[in-house]
Parts: structure tokens; sequence; C-alpha cells
């Protein structure tokens, strides 16, 4: 992907560079406060967190509670502890410091160009999130769409930070819940039964109010269906990173197929 960019990079006569997925809502507003961030001095990237709309059906849903609360949560926690914590559905940056750190092409032997770009960039200033979720409008997802990219994401994290990858299983509400409830039981004598219980009741609130407050409108989606995805969403968990565990280092993305090298750079093996 990045070599596709490489051309419009290079031809690019003003200092601000805007870099997105396809289907990206835009406007004056998004557009404002992404710039007005960019212009302070020691801002070099402004990124806005991942964010899907447009699609209906049980598989859009999954990924829409996916990515407006399990992931928002951590999205905006890292962004406020000042942690790195980018992603590539769209960001702004200047081009003469993505110029000082060897420019965008250089960036075409990962991936995960994106992770790379933004880390070397957090050398030459202040990583800032907009005020506006990126909002991607994927049309219908099916389950086994919604899968397949959280795998590719698992693969690539396991070969950039595999420590982190497989610590953040441990963040997952049934896995927190049965060890906090263990951990409570065996030390406090608390019934995990009941603990167990009552975590998950509150993560399930939280999060739908997390995607409420995400979507910024009225959520089209029932409270029994939101239940039933969220379950669906946090059980595939497991499988998700199991799945990607067994074969890491090969990743299907579109009709190409790509191996990837502990530490993140890739070559491409085949095109389907």
């Amino acid at each position: 992907m990045v070599q596709n960019m490489a051309p419009a990079y290079e031809a690019a006569r003003y200092e601000f560079v805007w870099i997105s997925s396809s289907r990206i809502e835009a406007s004056d507003a998004i557009l404002n406060d992404m710039i007005s961030k960019l212009q302070i001095l020691n801002v070099a990237l402004v990124h806005q967190m991942p964010y899907i709309t447009g699609g209906h059906g049980f598989g859009s849903n999954v990924e829409k509670i996916y990515f407006g609360a399990f992931h928002a949560k951590f999205y905006i926690a890292f962004n406020i502890l000042g942690f790195i914590c980018v992603t590539g559905m769209s960001y702004m940056f200047k081009k003469t410091l993505l110029d000082q750190v060897n420019g965008l092409a250089w960036y075409g032997r990962y991936l995960a160009e994106d992770y790379f770009l933004t880390t070397a960039l957090h050398e030459r200033g202040r990583l800032v999130m907009s005020a506006y979720p990126a909002k991607q409008n994927v049309g219908q997802t099916t389950l086994r769409g919604f899968a397949d990219r959280q795998i590719r994401w698992s693969k690539l994290r396991l070969n950039m930070m595999p420590l982190v990858e497989v610590l953040e299983s441990f963040s997952y509400c049934s896995h927190l819940g049965i060890i906090s409830a263990l951990t409570l039981h065996h030390f406090l004598a608390i019934n995990p039964y009941n603990f167990f219980l009552a975590h998950v009741l509150l993560w399930i609130i939280l999060d739908y109010i997390i995607l409420s407050y995400i979507e910024n409108e009225l959520l089209l989606l029932s409270k029994f269906e939101f239940l039933k995805c969220w379950l669906v969403r946090e059980l595939s968990a497991t499988y998700i990173l199991v799945v990607a565990l067994l074969n890491p280092h090969i990743i299907k993305w579109h009709h190409r197929t790509f191996r990837v090298h502990l530490g993140g750079l890739t070559e491409h093996v085949k095109d389907v």
C-alpha cells in the first residue's frame, strides 16, 4: 500500500499530509480539528480513533462493538497516558518531520507501516488524537470477515510486539473476570460466581455506554442485539488469538500473501 501512496507523497507541495483508509468520513469540522492540532509547534502527528459505520447485520454489529467498545477503551486510555497507540485508518502529519526519518517509501518494508511510521514520528514530536473518530463505511461485514481482520491484526502484533499481544489476552472481560474471581476467593473468601457475574454485567453496561458515546447519535442496535453481539465478540477473542498463534508469520491480505518476520519486516510471497 505504501508503494501506491509514495508517488503522491513525493509530489505533495504542502507541509501537512493526510493519509486515510478508503471510505472515511470527512467534513470541515474534522479537518479543522486535525489541522488546528497539527499547527501546534511540538505536535508531529494527529490521528483519529478507528470506528465503523454504515454496515448492518450481525457481523457488522460485532465489528462495531469491537471498535466502539473494546478497542475504544484502550485506544483512548493509552493516548491519555501518552503511550504510542495509533492505527493507520486516518492520520495527518508534518511532511518535513517524516522526511527526517527516511520518508514514506522507506516504511513500505513493513505491512504495518503505520506503527513504525508513528513510532519514528514520536521521536520528533507529540502524537495527538483528534476529537472525532475515523468513521469508515465498510458496508456489510460478515462474521468471517471480522474474524479474518482480527486474525490478521493479531499476527502483525505477534511479530511486532509478541509479549504485548499475549498479555493483551488477560485484558479480555472473561479472562480478567476468571482470574480476579479466583484471586479474591482465595485471599478474601469472596464468592467467585457472584463476583464473576457482577464483573461481566458491569463490563457490558460500561461497554454499552461507551459505544453510545462513540456513535454520538441514536444507536440502531437493540440492547438484546447488543448483548448477543457482545458475547460473540468476547468469546471469539480467544479463538482469534489461537488461530493467529498457529501460523503467525503468513498473512493473507486481499489477494496477496505476505510473510512477516519477527520485528515486522515483510516480504511478498505470492498473489492469488
